[in-house]
């Protein structure tokens, strides 16, 4: 691909890179599913630091290359190309598994705060509930009411506690989240000047 190709914004040398793409979940109280965007340029020298590019600029250099870019049959690179993008795909790997374990945290901590939050809300909401019907069954008691009809109150009363504890044990199922990550695509491109 064309340097003149790529969007105004995204200002890459001419060079061979390395990309990938991957879909990053999270399933628990919030699920989360997104695309995640890498890539950087050939390393020829060991001692070289790649220049790893991720987000919104990685996600626009890739889409516009799945747009406007030509095949490249990389059995035309020569070795030197060719490990140069190894060793830039490895840096890639590397930023993206510190990344993934970011995420990884993040997703089980936002996941925690969830549950302990719709649990408390749960809890006070029956509360509540329960505490406007203690008022009617004491009200009930003092003007001397059968104790059928109080006892059908007690009832509800506890219904509401019982459908609390429901609620809560639903919400914890799902305490435990699951982030996975998958590759979506993986590969090299070609920016070449002009």
């Amino acid at each position: 691909m064309k340097r003149s190709e790529l969007p105004k914004d995204v200002d890459v040398s001419a060079g061979f890179y390395a990309y990938t793409v991957q879909n990053w979940r999270a399933r628990g109280v919030k699920n989360v599913d997104e695309l995640r965007y890498y890539f950087a340029k050939g390393i020829y020298d060991e001692t070289e630091n790649a220049q790893i590019v991720t987000g919104d600029k990685a996600e626009k250099l890739l889409v516009a290359v799945m747009m406007r870019g030509r095949g490249y049959d990389v059995n035309l690179l020569d070795v030197a190309d060719y490990n140069a993008c190894g060793m830039a795909l490895s840096k890639i790997v590397d930023q993206m598994e510190a990344d993934s374990n970011a995420f990884e945290d993040d997703q089980k901590r936002l996941n925690q705060d969830l549950v302990k939050e719709q649990s408390e809300y749960v809890s006070r909401t029956a509360a509540m509930k329960a505490k406007k019907i203690n008022d009617v069954i004491d009200k009930m008691r003092v003007a001397g009411k059968k104790e059928s009809v109080i006892k059908m109150n007690v009832a509800r009363r506890d219904k509401v506690m019982e459908l609390r504890d429901q609620r809560i044990a639903r919400i914890r199922e799902r305490l435990d989240c699951c982030p996975e990550v998958a590759d979506v695509a993986v590969g090299i491109l070609n920016v070449m000047e002009g």
